[in-house]
């Protein structure tokens, strides 16, 4: 299975002068790439909250799931090419 991936033509061939990664607990991370050309790159890393449940049945110390159900983070995407 392909996963989706996010391609940014536009930095090919520039030269890397510098990268920055900040940590910000309330907005996520962010990875900045400083090109020579004075131009950057910055890529948001943030988080998401998600659900899980389970449902278990104890069998003498043994815990055995029984059904579960979760959701998944959904993601705004920039540009996904898939």
């Amino acid at each position: 299975m392909k996963r989706p991936t996010f391609d940014f033509p536009e930095v090919k061939g520039k030269i890397i002068k510098g990268l920055t990664v900040y940590d910000d607990p309330q907005c996520g991370r962010e990875v900045l790439l400083h090109f020579e050309d004075e131009t950057m790159l910055s890529v948001v890393l943030e988080t998401a909250t998600t659900v899980a449940g389970r449902l278990y049945r104890n069998d003498g110390g043994c815990m055995e799931v029984l059904h579960a159900h979760g959701d998944k983070p959904v993601a705004t995407p920039l540009r996904a090419n898939s």
